[in-house]
């Protein structure tokens, strides 16, 4: 994912390491125009020489394979240093030394934090406990770290406690337009899957989010291992459940946000007091297609009755994820008299009548 330091690892160890080679470029950057043009200039510069080589972000796979096809004339000692967010690029090469980049653990993310955060090592007195959920929302990524930190510095206790209601909205600048580029070239199939985990299935089980979504219409196993390859998604190991980093989730929550910032029942997922909004004041529109539910929101008040004002095409269907107090799984369903009723242990939301 980016903002987790590939870029920076690989710059020490080029910036470490350079001296020890004949420097080819002489300084100069020149165009290339193709990967074949590359390909060519790369080689006659490099044939027979022991150099170090240090490509940054390479995301595709003809690309890749270019790279690597330069060991065969490349001279004995001679290193290629390649960051990529896609790690199925690198299975097909088993012969190439893979280095998957680990989040900073929590007392470097303390401390990275706090060097920006403070301009030292460490909290300043107070601020200990204010510091905690900021360096645990940001997940071991040195960029948020970094840019959290920098917009907290120098501030009172009082914009601390309002910065921990909002850290979702304070990541969507820097760090989410970096996190945003690996979204932006997935297929639209694989971006509206991405959008429905992040909104609905974090946590869940595969198996059922499997069942739920190829309900949907979508290639579910497919479009996941399409999500992990490109490290935007993580099956957990041990009870295969969906997970995602938090900064990844607030990404992609914040790109159904930006779909109507002022009108949920304009975007095409809601959640949770959004989700309770919509069917309380009545303001849902076609364009929804799911949403998820905190049960207790809508029964705090008895007397209020829920209806739905959306579209009556009979060919909608909505799927839906909701959760009750016993966190069982309740689907909605659309009677033809237009009021919402709710089943016990059913998964989606049908357009009756």
């Amino acid at each position: 994912m980016g903002g987790i330091g590939k870029t920076t690892i690989a710059k020490t160890a080029y910036n470490q390491n350079f001296y020890k080679f004949q420097d080819l470029q002489k300084g100069k950057a020149k165009k290339i125009y193709s990967l074949d043009e590359g390909i060519t200039k790369i080689k006659q510069a490099t044939r027979c020489k022991r150099v170090l080589i240090a490509l940054d972000d390479v995301d595709n796979l003809e690309q890749f394979n270019a790279i690597l096809g330069m060991r065969e004339w490349l001279h004995p000692g001679s290193k290629i240093i390649i960051t990529t967010r896609y790690e199925h690029l690198l299975k097909a090469h088993e012969n190439c030394a893979m280095f998957k980049v680990k989040g900073l653990n929590e007392n470097e993310s303390l401390e990275l934090f706090s060097w920006h955060a403070f301009r030292q090592p460490h909290p300043g007195e107070g601020y200990m406990d204010l510091s905690r959920p900021v360096v645990q929302h940001c997940g071991g990524v040195p960029l948020a770290l970094q840019v959290l930190g920098s917009s907290l510095f120098g501030k009172a206790a009082d914009v601390w406690k309002n910065a921990l209601q909002n850290l979702d909205v304070i990541t969507e600048g820097k760090v989410q337009k970096i996190l945003r580029i690996s979204f932006d070239s997935l297929q639209d199939h694989d971006k509206r899957l991405f959008l429905h985990i992040a909104c609905y299935f974090t946590g869940k089980h595969k198996d059922f989010s499997t069942t739920v979504l190829d309900e949907c219409g979508f290639a579910t196993n497919i479009g996941i291992q399409n999500l992990v390859d490109r490290c935007l998604l993580i099956i957990d190991r041990f009870n295969k459940k969906l997970t995602m980093h938090q900064l990844l989730q607030d990404m992609g929550r914040g790109i159904i946000r930006e779909e109507s910032p002022e009108d949920p029942g304009k975007r095409t997922r809601v959640w949770n007091k959004d989700a309770s909004n919509v069917l309380r004041k009545l303001t849902g529109t076609e364009t929804i297609k799911g949403l998820m539910l905190n049960i207790p929101m809508l029964i705090k008040d008895e007397s209020s009755k829920i209806t739905s004002s959306g579209s009556n095409r009979k060919d909608s269907m909505l799927k839906i994820m909701m959760e009750t107090v016993q966190a069982a799984d309740v689907g909605l369903v659309s009677s033809p008299g237009s009021q919402l009723v709710f089943l016990q242990q059913t998964h989606f939301l049908y357009q009756v009548g």
